[in-house]
């Protein structure tokens, strides 16, 4: 072989196989990891970041420019065939073009507010003009009602406040716009109002928005696509004074909410003809649930209206309850009504959750949750469709570059300033270069792994993706730095309310959220460990790289060492080890007791134990109230957001008054705390000067570690004494330490279990020690208290001996000295330090009024025990002299019982009846309200005597109906009084029924006379409506007969209340109902549910005929054979359910006549109505 002629064409050979491999390895499994070249460690200068700001906006310019040459007017581009699309009109049933393609130039309406986020004016100028000459929704096309209202009607709005902005708050303001957009936004909503004409309000999933709603469109629609339309129609309400677009929105909404499960979870999908969800109702944050959440939360922000906060607050609870994992780092999807794991994928449209965290002020978990998608990212150089948890693989790998991402990530750099995420937007932007862009735009990947094109690009990939990412690189951008209630919409629009367009706070609102303070807090740093030799008290500041659980996305997403980038290697160690990350419960139930014992949920909380006051509710009696304690954003502890089956909203207190409170050990005389809840304690190695500071809780029983007077050695201001620990087969200090070397004069360290507290003290006490040291099993602060019947033991025996209790990871530090000493002579010493206190170590700006439930402060309560007989709620709410106490609930090992709630109850059916006969005119409140200042300030046996306690009427809004109503027979009414009253039933009040006047009572002037029969009025009026109440609503028995759905009992009970308020015939009302119901569907639904009805009606029919029952078609076979009173008597008999049916007729006996006619018709000589002729 000519080796030397040869070489040429083997050098050429090689240099085609390097380029060939290098192309293939940007588009093969190898390519979706490979490291972008540019990828630096360089520090984030303001320079640098200006420079791939502008390199973001070129992408962009690329993508749009393309788009304008080479598809506009239509509505998307096709990168790799550089020509545009529209609908499939040839393929109705293509739904993933017609849902979001209508023929509007959706890609230049999508993109109009992208001019003002690069601070282009001109353009700005330009692509108005080209929307206003080019744009119609005219269009025989049937788009999905979300996607097009979401990228058309908020482009639109959006670019309308910004073109109309004559000011110059933006600097975009055009001088010769006429809301052209705000016109053709207009348009669009009055076309797709008739989507929302349904039975239930829940819109359509699709509409055409020429004709209509077909006429056999589907009745199945998703819960994001029906109930995020808010921020939209409530901004085009606003800005055009149409209410309908807001109220259709606000119905569909809550429609949905109002019917969410058990557990307060909205499933994906549901039936809007019949409000059912549909199987398999599954819940969770991915797609078809997303954006339900973000509306309601961003509603909040952008109108002030505090029902959306509502919805958000306790949504986001039940999700981090039920969906987050036990990590804390993804969100699965779950059983609407079970809470159970549903499935193990997370999609790429949940990635939007981290920034919706932090818009809420939740920064910490954000943080968590971003990490998955990070990981993701890096191992894929995009997210897929669908990933799998479990197995750590792709299910769906395409990618349509979607923006929730790298939105999450702008939304916590804002919140951050950590330049660990500018490093994951450089990234997010070379992928975007190197693997999207093509000749004409950006293409849709279709395979991640790969590195496939899709013929696509969709009009997000320009209008959110990359306008995030120019957002996070352009650190002086106007629309970053607006405080105002300027929000971003799902599709990427920013949108804001002028202060006109807002409504005020109602009176409502203001009485029961005059406390409310929604703030959360500023983002605090990670920190390494300060360094004791240097003396600091903080170490350096971590970057969100360098955090303990950022490891944990890496490997739960299945992230392989080798493809970690060279400026990561760092930060990670291929033999090291981490923690599993174990997140803090978010939300739970508990069940309120006075000891701490293990109690049995009251399932009918009346108001002698909870009810309703100005700004919150009152507990009057703890025991068996079931609470839910949700955590609060700001981190200082929890809030309670249920009280049994009362919602506690935001800004509202619970004010606990239970007098048996005053029994728990601990109080003095019932008010006052007779000792700290927590000392510091200085554990010391003598031999090598190390030493450690433990913060410890303090016993309710035993000596008084704090107490410099006492007798205990283990207290303040006494010497060290030395540390032991029990023997390793008693551990628990539950046996006897006698004979234990070391133990006489020491305290001994033992671990929490096995017996009681005081078992562990006694045991102690028995050996000699002064004091016992307990080590929890969690992290959980805990009093241990004993029960009210061993008090007297414990004074007696056990009053110098100390028992303090440590937590999990304070415990950990005081083994970790004792294994120190194990290998010298030396041992260890502790001493109590008066230093600390828990309310200043749990947060230094918590009140000593607050309830506890295990260590965990609950921040809206407030504890108000009086000793003195409770006059009125109010006054005890608001009374200075009323002394606050603080309650630490710990767990006992007994059920006490000692606490009895008979004198409670009794005062309470007292409170009941002195509230129904009384009516709080402004005269007897003003009266009431003197009484208690003077009983107050002079408390003597005579004016005791003489004042009765009347409990303040909690007005018409909260007063619940007394199971049962005693009447005083002089407020008893007369029949004719009854007959007229049925007219007025559902009135607030009934005028003057009964006109009897009461004698004045001597002395009297004449507006006492006055205000004295007015009250006595009322309250005959208000026996009466009772009366009615009880006798003519709640006497049918079909409206609780529990064999009947909730449904057909529901309209039993609303058909009565039609009949009793004249609106429906009697027997009728029911049917009345239904009547209207069907009347509200569209005529199709009409027609479909005769022909069900008649279906129905002809299988009763042949099963009448089959066993001989009563069935109206047979009736008229003996109609003739009987007059026409006859007829009416038997309907009327059947409508009550009396009379036999013998022999194909209907008999009724005599008896049953009578009660079916009532009085006889005749008098009682002949005549009509007794009369004489």
């Amino acid at each position: 072989m000519h080796w030397r002629q040869m070489w040429p064409h083997t050098l050429l050979v090689a240099a085609l196989l390097y380029v060939e491999l290098s192309y293939w390895s940007t588009r093969s499994r190898f390519g979706a990891t490979a490291q972008p070249g540019s990828f630096d460690n360089r520090n984030w200068t303001r320079e640098r970041k200006m420079q791939f700001r502008d390199e973001t906006r070129r992408l962009w310019h690329h993508g749009f420019d393309s788009y304008m040459d080479h598809a506009f007017p239509m509505d998307e581009l096709m990168p790799k065939s550089c020509r545009g699309r529209g609908p499939d009109w040839a393929n109705p049933s293509n739904i993933g073009h017609n849902d979001v393609m209508a023929n509007y130039s959706l890609t230049l309406v999508d993109n109009l507010d992208s001019f003002v986020a690069f601070g282009n004016r001109s353009g700005f100028d330009w692509a108005v003009r080209q929307a206003i000459n080019y744009v119609s929704f005219d269009q025989d096309a049937k788009p999905q009602v979300f996607e097009i209202t979401i990228r058309g009607m908020g482009g639109l709005l959006s670019a309308h406040m910004f073109a109309s902005d004559l000011v110059g708050n933006w600097g975009f303001g055009l001088p010769w716009y006429r809301d052209e957009l705000l016109h053709l936004a207009h348009d669009l909503g009055k076309r797709l109002l008739p989507a929302f004409e349904t039975s239930t309000g829940i819109p359509f999933a699709r509409i055409n928005l020429r004709h209509g709603v077909p006429p056999r469109e589907t009745f199945e629609t998703c819960t994001a696509g029906a109930g995020s339309l808010l921020l939209e129609f409530t901004a085009l309400s606003r800005l055009t004074g149409d209410p309908r677009f807001e109220q259709v929105a606000r119905k569909a909404f809550f429609a949905i909410w109002n019917r969410r499960t058990d557990l307060g979870l909205v499933p994906n999908t549901i039936n809007l003809a019949t409000g059912n969800w549909l199987q398999p109702e599954v819940a969770g944050i991915g797609a078809g649930i997303d954006s339900f959440y973000e509306y309601a939360l961003k509603m909040y922000v952008m109108t002030g209206e505090s029902e959306y906060y509502d919805v958000w607050r306790e949504g986001y609870a039940q999700i981090m309850r039920y969906s987050r994992g036990p990590e804390g780092f993804w969100y699965r999807n779950v059983g609407a009504s079970t809470g159970q794991l549903a499935s193990v994928y997370i999609d790429s449209l949940s990635a939007f959750w981290p920034g919706l965290q932090v818009l809420a002020g939740d920064v910490e978990n954000a943080i968590r949750s971003h990490l998955v998608y990070w990981n993701l990212w890096r191992r894929f150089s995009g997210i897929p469709e669908t990933f799998s948890i479990a197995s750590r693989s792709g299910i769906t790998l395409g990618y349509p570059l979607r923006p929730e991402f790298i939105e999450s990530t702008y939304f916590l750099y804002r919140a951050t300033k950590d330049p660990f995420y500018l490093d994951v937007g450089e990234r997010v932007l070379l992928d975007l270069i190197r693997r999207a862009k093509v000749d004409c735009g950006l293409s849709t990947l279709s395979n991640v792994q790969t590195g496939e094109h899709e013929d696509r690009m969709e009009s997000f990939a320009l209008s959110e993706t990359l306008k995030y990412l120019y957002l996070l690189f352009d650190e002086d951008n106007k629309i970053s730095l607006d405080h105002s209630n300027l929000v971003f919409t799902t599709e990427g629009h920013p949108i804001s309310l002028p202060k006109r367009h807002l409504k005020p706070v109602s009176a409502t609102s203001r009485y029961f959220r005059q406390k409310e303070q929604n703030f959360c807090p500023a983002y605090q740093p990670t920190r390494n460990p300060p360094s004791l030799l240097l003396g600091e008290s903080l170490g350096l500041v971590q970057s969100i790289r360098s955090r303990p659980d950022s490891e944990y996305g890496r490997f739960i997403t299945g992230l392989d060492a080798s493809v970690v980038a060279p400026s990561d290697e760092r930060w990670w160690d291929i033999y090291g080890r981490c923690e599993v990350p174990q997140a803090e419960e978010y939300s739970f139930d508990y069940v309120l007791s006075i000891d701490g014992s293990v109690t049995e949920a009251d399932k009918n909380l009346g108001p002698s134990k909870v009810h309703r006051v100005e700004g919150g509710f009152m507990i009057r009696n703890i025991t068996g109230v079931k609470a839910r304690m949700t955590a609060r954003i700001d981190g200082q502890g929890y809030d309670v957001t249920m009280l049994g089956h009362h919602r506690v909203l935001s800004g509202q207190k619970v004010f606990i008054s239970d007098p048996a409170l005053l029994g728990i050990p601990g109080f003095k005389s019932g008010k006052q705390l007779s000792r700290k809840l927590a000392i510091q304690l200085r554990v010391r190695n003598p031999a090598t000067e190390q030493q450690e500071d433990l913060l410890a809780t303090t016993a309710m029983f035993g000596a008084d570690p704090e107490d410099v007077k006492g007798t205990a050695a283990f207290r303040v201001g006494f010497t060290s004494l030395p540390i032991t620990t029990a023997d390793p087969h008693n551990v628990d200090g539950c046996s006897s330490h006698i004979g234990r070397q070391g133990t006489p004069g020491a305290v001994l360290v033992v671990d929490r279990g096995g017996c009681t507290f005081l078992e562990k003290l006694q045991k102690a006490k028995e050996a000699g020690a002064a004091g016992v040291i307990v080590i929890s099993d969690n992290d959980e602060f805990l009093n241990p208290s004993i029960d009210e019947s061993e008090q007297e033991y414990v004074d007696a025996e056990l009053k110098d001996v100390v028992l303090v209790a440590v937590t999990k990871s304070e415990g950990h530090k005081l083994i970790k000295m004792l294994e120190s000493i194990v290998d010298n002579s030396s041992g260890l010493t502790v001493e109590v330090l008066p230093q600390t206190l828990l309310e200043d170590e749990i947060k230094k700006d918590e009140k000593p009024q607050l309830l506890y439930i295990n260590g965990k402060a609950l921040m809206n309560t407030d504890i108000y025990i009086h000793l003195q007989p409770i006059r009125s709620e109010r006054a005890l709410a608001i009374d200075p002299h009323v002394e606050k106490s603080k309650l630490i609930c710990g767990r006992s090992r007994k059920t006490s019982t000692d606490v009895s709630d008979k004198q409670i109850d009794n005062e309470e059916q007292t409170s009941l009846l002195d509230l129904l006969n009384s009516h709080a005119s402004k005269k007897r409140k003003n009266i009431q309200e003197s009484n208690n200042i003077d009983s107050v300030n002079q408390t003597t046996p005579e004016t005791l005597q003489k004042t009765t306690p009347i409990p303040e009427d909690p007005g018409p809004s909260t007063r619940r109906i007394p199971d049962v109503v005693v009447f005083d027979e002089r407020a008893k009414p007369s029949i004719q009084s009854v007959g007229r009253g049925k007219k007025g039933f559902m009135s607030s009040k009934i005028n003057k029924v009964i006109a009897s006047p009461n004698p004045a009572q001597a002395g009297q002037t004449p507006d006492d006379e006055v205000d004295s029969g007015e009250e006595e009025s009322n309250t005959r009026n208000d026996k009466l409506l009772h009366e009615l109440v009880h006798s003519q609503l709640l006497n049918n028995t079909q409206a609780f007969d529990p064999s009947r759905g909730s449904a057909k009992r529901s309209r039993v009970v609303a058909g009565r209340l039609a009949e009793l308020a004249d609106n429906a015939k009697v027997g009728q009302g029911a049917l009345s109902l239904v009547a209207k119901e069907q009347a509200r569907h569209a005529q199709r639904v009409r027609i479909g549910l005769r022909e069900k009805a008649k279906q129905r009606e002809a299988k009763a029919l042949e099963e009448a005929k089959t066993l001989g029952n009563y069935h109206p078609t047979i009736k008229r076979n003996f109609n003739s054979s009987v007059s026409n009173t006859g007829k009416k008597r038997r309907e009327r008999g059947l409508a009550l359910g009396i009379g036999k049916f013998r022999n194909g007729a209907l008999t009724l006996s005599k008896d049953e006549l009578r009660l079916v006619q009532g009085p006889s018709d005749r008098g009682a000589r002949g005549g009509k109505a007794g009369k004489r002729r």
